[in-house]
């Protein structure tokens, strides 16, 4: 089984709502290169269903899908998951996950400081924004194993990534930034970035 990095948002489950936001997905999908017919077969017919032991693994199997960007093209798998506290002790509401899976094996340069290959460096970034453009109140993620935990408030350590974007809403958690860390402002977020990631450069952005 690949690794993969993971571009990911959590949000709290709403049947209400769950339509909308699964519209908000495709559309994420469909703007990063995925093709209407991909949405149409693999995603927009994701329900809310729980297994046995608490979890929503209905948007687990979908395909990767090779994504061109310019020269370079990545492979992509989308993954949607649930979660409620029938499976975990302590989570309050139920809640579901929204993300990118990008093969690491694609995209990590140096396994050893976790730096992302230069041609990968500016997709995931452009992958981390359109994700936050579509899912504007919730805190977008990159990270190669976030224990999902952390943005859920059941694990202590929420500086678990390589890239975070920060609306204003969650800004009262980010407060003590790690001096690994640089926060930039853009388009009305903060963007926190571990640089040893990014090559201790950003400039592309």
């Amino acid at each position: 089984m690949p690794a993969y990095v993971f571009i990911q948002c959590f949000i709290k489950y709403d049947k209400e709502t769950f339509n909308y936001l699964l519209k908000n997905f495709i559309l994420a999908l469909q703007e990063l290169g995925f093709s209407e017919h991909y949405t149409k077969t693999h995603v927009a017919n994701v329900k809310w269903e729980l297994s046995k032991n608490g979890f929503m693994y209905t948007g687990c199997n979908m395909q990767s899908e090779r994504i061109s960007f310019g020269e370079n093209s990545f492979f992509i798998r989308p993954l949607i998951e649930g979660y409620t506290p029938e499976g975990f002790e302590g989570l309050k509401g139920n809640w579901i996950e929204f993300s990118l899976m990008f093969d690491e094996d694609e995209v990590i340069k140096d396994f050893k400081t976790r730096e992302m290959d230069n041609c990968a460096k500016k997709v995931i970034w452009t992958g981390c924004n359109v994700l936050s453009k579509y899912f504007p109140n919730t805190v977008v993620y990159l990270t190669d194993a976030l224990p999902w935990e952390a943005s859920l408030g059941l694990y202590e350590n929420i500086y678990s990534f390589d890239l975070a974007i920060v609306p204003t809403n969650y800004l009262n958690l980010y407060n003590n930034i790690p001096h690994e860390f640089k926060s930039i402002e853009k388009n009305s977020k903060l963007h926190i970035v571990r640089m040893k990631a990014w090559g201790n450069s950003i400039s592309f952005i």
